[in-house]
């Protein structure tokens, strides 16, 4: 009885301690009772409502601090945290008597205090950016949930609630009106689920008819248990619509008073915001009604890191949610390796070809094929009830009844009794489903449009100059980025041993072979040289979950030789043995290598993307012609430097021509004079004695340099002269 009455209790006491103390909404966190007012720090001992009371002092002397009045260091410590000896005598701090300043308790008091109010604001901003995440965001986890509810127990009034909820996600203005009639069918559901548990309720009342054998080996199918995945026919035909009698009744209806709790949540976060909205005087400005944080624009994410994570969150699906909704399908496609996976993989190539500004009217039509599609899926589950006598042993018989292999019918996602499908397959469709749904919100109305400029615009070649710590994690994304990409992709090569696997290498190399250089190249050059290995990529996964087929549904009738080839050649190994209950192939083949998954590709495609995203942003062109004015600089550069040398070069070869010619005339003087002399010698001339002194000197060249002979003979040719100009020899 304890055990019983305990959750209720609890649930009453926290019901009344919300209404009585948290309910009323005031800045001073204060109620009124009997026309007084109750402090809720009364609640705490003395000395810690003395330090609330004196952080609240401290705010407010802080606040009312004029712009302009503050000052630095620790005078304005000083400043706030000592306040003037009037204003203290005005408090009502029970402890500020016992506690002079100056001393140590009172620098821990102060210490204190402020850490206190630091704390408490930090506090307050976490609930209101909680309170922002859940207006923002519970419809949305209300729709997995529901669809999480809608999966966990198949059954058809489930169906219904499925119909209702992919038809509500596109349309989010009808959560006003849609939400109240799903809580209201959700209520009646589970009441009807109590009322089936009485014992006057008999299931065989709800049968169909009575008349049909199916089933005959019935413990081959269900063993007469309730599965998630398929109700059992010893409940009756009553378990199709999801009744069923049930010992463990708290899981029976857990799921339906989740996800009550969850739309109950919804309305509280709606009703919440708008009374802060209200309250505060706040204004949400029209492109900030989809953002987590407010009052973000792009200037101040050029200058911190927090403020830029704050941007992408706010508006990186505004952006980029259409490459999102391309890798999400992507990654379906490696988990469904059926029929539907082959089929996501064609749309995929289809909105891969389409431009981005041709997809808006494609979106909504993708969008209403795969919400079909889902519904089939989901009723392909459900099956038809067995007093409908279908099926073996029945009246009539599915239209693929003929299908004798299982792994077949599996692959096909078709219904049976004799075998259960996977239903978990479902979660990734309905994943892709709604961000299908987000992303057709911004092709209507994206909020960016109606933004201004500081929110869109920014300084984008500023990073380069390395001032702030998120330039260099901007560098490292849009200079060195690609270079993890390239890993990747030789990552993917080098992990199989296959066709694809070479095609991956030599797509590799060529980007490796050019290295830097590509990053020099313009926006649109980059852009279709990765679009390139992203639609290889896409073939590479369309190819392989296609080969699915062969492994795991005919791996039986393939011959040894042929299935060996189509493992190793293509890397077809079957993905899921277990579930398409596939032999391994190494019983047929001397060396089989590891099959690598198509979660490979899928993320091998996620980070192509992502690639292909970088080189489409303005910073990566800032990149580029910061390394094309680089390289224009440097050539510059080094024609100065050549110049420069030449002009050099040229100097010397002046001075060197220079001293040549002056070495030339000096010989061609030595040599008149040499002439002059034996002239005079002939004649009969008498030298005078300090010619031939000098001429002695001139012959011996190895005392002297060549240009002290040729001074020496210059001097003497002077003499000479002077001699042979004179009237009296």
């Amino acid at each position: 009885l304890v055990k019983v009455l305990v959750p209720p209790a609890v649930f009453i006491a926290v019901v009344a301690v919300q209404l009585r103390y948290f309910q009323p909404v005031s800045r001073d966190v204060t109620l009124q009772y009997e026309g007084e007012s109750l402090d809720l720090t009364s609640l705490l001992p003395k000395f810690f409502q003395s330090v609330v009371q004196h952080s609240k002092s401290v705010e407010g002397e802080a606040e009312e601090v004029p712009d302009g009045e503050e000052e630095d260091g620790e005078e304005a410590l000083g400043s706030v945290s000592t306040p003037e000896p009037s204003l203290r005598r005005q408090r009502t701090v029970s402890s500020a008597s016992s506690i002079q300043p100056g001393t140590t308790a009172y620098k821990v008091y102060r210490a204190l205090s402020y850490l206190l109010l630091k704390i408490r604001q930090l506090l307050v901003d976490l609930l209101h950016l909680l309170w922002r995440f859940l207006e923002l965001h519970t419809h949305k986890i209300v729709s997995l949930v529901l669809f999480a509810v809608v999966l966990s127990q198949i059954s058809a009034a489930y169906l219904v609630l499925l119909f209702t909820l992919l038809f509500v996600v596109p349309l989010p203005y009808l959560n006003p009106l849609t939400f109240p009639l799903m809580t209201l069918y959700l209520g009646a559901f589970t009441t009807i689920r109590m009322v089936y548990q009485l014992p006057i309720i008999k299931t065989s009342d709800f049968n169909l008819t009575s008349n049909c054998s199916i089933l005959a080996n019935e413990s081959d199918v269900t063993s007469g248990k309730v599965f998630h995945d398929r109700y059992s026919p010893r409940d009756g035909d009553g378990a199709w619509f999801g009744f069923h009698k049930t010992d463990d009744f708290a899981n029976y209806v857990a799921g339906p008073i989740i996800a009550v709790l969850l739309l109950s949540l919804w309305f509280s976060s709606r009703r919440h915001q708008a009374h802060y909205y209200s309250a505060e005087k706040i204004t949400i400005r029209p492109w900030e009604q989809g953002s987590l944080f407010l009052k973000v624009t792009r200037q101040g994410a050029e200058r911190s890191v927090l403020e830029s994570t704050k941007y992408l969150i706010n508006h990186f699906y505004e952006m980029y949610g259409v490459e999102v909704c391309w890798t999400m399908l992507a990654i379906a496609v490696a988990v469904r390796i059926d029929v539907y996976g082959i089929f996501y993989a064609l749309i995929l190539g289809l909105l891969l070809f389409f431009p981005r500004r041709f997809l808006a009217p494609v979106w909504l039509c993708y969008l209403t094929v795969h919400g079909l599609l889902l519904l089939v899926q989901y009723f392909l589950l459900l099956g038809l009830p067995y007093g409908a006598c279908v099926g073996p042993g029945g009246d009539t018989d599915y239209p693929w009844g003929g299908i004798n292999r299982t792994a077949l019918k599996r692959w096909l996602f078709l219904t049976d009794y004799q075998q259960i499908l996977n239903k978990n397959l479902l979660y990734a469709d309905f994943l892709v489903y709604l961000l299908v749904c987000f992303q057709i919100y911004y092709f209507n109305d994206n909020p960016l449009k109606k933004a201004g400029k500081d929110v869109t615009e920014g300084l984008l070649a500023g990073f380069l100059k390395l001032q702030f710590f998120v330039d260099y994690v901007k560098v490292f994304v849009f200079q060195y980025f690609f270079w993890l990409s390239l890993f990747l992709l030789f990552f993917t090569a080098v992990s199989r041993i296959s066709l694809f696997g070479l095609l991956y290498l030599l797509l590799c190399f060529v980007f490796l072979y050019r290295g830097q250089e590509m990053l020099k190249d313009s926006k649109t050059f980059k852009h279709r040289s990765w679009a390139f290995i992203r639609l290889v990529t896409w073939a590479i996964l369309l190819v392989r979950v296609s080969l699915q087929i062969a492994d795991c549904v005919f791996s039986d009738s393939t011959e040894g030789t042929a299935r060996c080839i189509l493992v190793l050649l293509f890397n077809a190994g079957c993905n899921s043995r277990t579930y398409y209950g596939s032999p391994d192939p190494s019983s047929d083949c001397s060396s089989v290598p590891n099959n690598v998954g198509l979660w490979v590709d899928a993320v091998n495609f996620a980070v192509i993307t992502l690639q292909i995203i970088i080189f489409d942003s303005q910073y990566s062109e800032s990149v580029r012609q910061e390394l094309r004015h680089k390289e224009i600089n440097a050539g510059y550069f080094a024609d100065v430097f050549d110049a420069k040398v030449e002009l050099k070069q040229e100097e010397a070869r002046n001075k060197k021509s220079s001293e040549l010619q002056g070495i030339k005339e000096r010989t061609d003087r030595l040599k008149l004079t040499e002439n002059r002399i034996d002239h005079l010698l002939y004649a009969g001339v008498i030298v005078p004695p300090d010619i031939e002194v000098r001429q002695a000197h001139l012959k011996s060249p190895a005392k002297t340099t060549a240009e002290d002979r040729i001074d020496s003979s210059l001097e003497l040719s002077d003499t000479v002269s002077i001699h042979s100009d004179d009237p009296d020899p």
